[in-house]
């Protein structure tokens, strides 16, 4: 018997069977912008890979900062509350811009 249809790439990952619910208007848009030989499958895997890439590239910029430049850092913003700038310096003792001196005491 003679196979029908485009010939499957061999996976090296065994993959898995989910189940998604979407909107009938984001499948539509998404069957338009395939293309007959395109699989959905494909394009949500890549698009949740590029999600998670951009996560993971973004995560250890904060993740690996010390505790003390991001307090700095959130001690300068503008929308930061004088409580949380007090807390700030009664744990670390310092902020390094004059702006905040009258804070200390």
């Amino acid at each position: 018997m003679k196979k029908v249809g485009r010939p499957r790439k061999p996976s090296t990952e065994k993959k898995e069977i989910i189940s998604v619910n979407l909107t009938a208007s984001l499948i539509q848009k998404l069957n338009h912008d395939l293309s007959w030989s395109q699989s959905r499958s494909e394009w949500i895997e890549r698009a949740i890979k590029e999600k998670l890439a951009i996560i993971s590239d973004a995560a250890p910029a904060v993740v690996d900062t010390p505790t003390k430049s991001l307090a700095a850092a959130l001690v300068r913003r503008e929308d930061c509350p004088n409580f949380v700038v007090r807390a700030i310096i009664s744990q670390y003792g310092w902020v390094d811009d004059p702006h905040f001196e009258d804070l200390k005491k």
